[in-house]
């Protein structure tokens, strides 16, 4: 078997789905390009950022609290699979996004992943697909 790392890396910057992927403090630590498009900042400009960045700040506080009880007890705040939420786009717009989480760790390493789609192509999608003629 060859070492599959690189296709790896070329499906995540290459995804139309955007991900984002954060430390236990909720910094950001990669981000792929498909990032700038849903929220309108650059991938080097959101590295080091804190998450809490890309939403509104009612959703930021509830994040930290439950990042940070999840980091304590492994409790949940939310199911991690297709969550509805909605981020902050750097012009102040607010984006409905659909959002997968997921988790990350061994002896060195505690991340997580998100993975985004806005649900605003979605809906765009549907309405376009509601109107052809039968």
């Amino acid at each position: 078997m060859g070492d599959y790392s690189k296709y790896f890396e070329i499906i995540v910057t290459t995804a139309t789905d955007a991900v984002v992927v954060i430390d236990c403090d909720s910094t950001i630590v990669y981000a792929n390009p498909a990032l700038s498009d849903v929220f309108g900042y650059t991938a080097r400009a959101l590295f080091g950022s804190p998450l809490t960045m890309l939403m509104p700040d009612d959703m930021g506080a509830i994040h930290m609290r439950s990042l940070n009880r999840y980091l304590k007890t492994g409790e949940r705040h939310v199911q991690w699979g297709c969550v509805r939420l909605t981020g902050l786009h750097r012009d102040g717009r607010s984006i409905p996004l659909e959002v997968s989480f997921s988790e990350y760790q061994d002896d060195t390493d505690h991340v997580f992943i998100g993975i985004m789609r806005t649900m605003s192509e979605h809906y765009r999608v549907n309405n376009a697909i509601g109107s052809l003629p039968v």
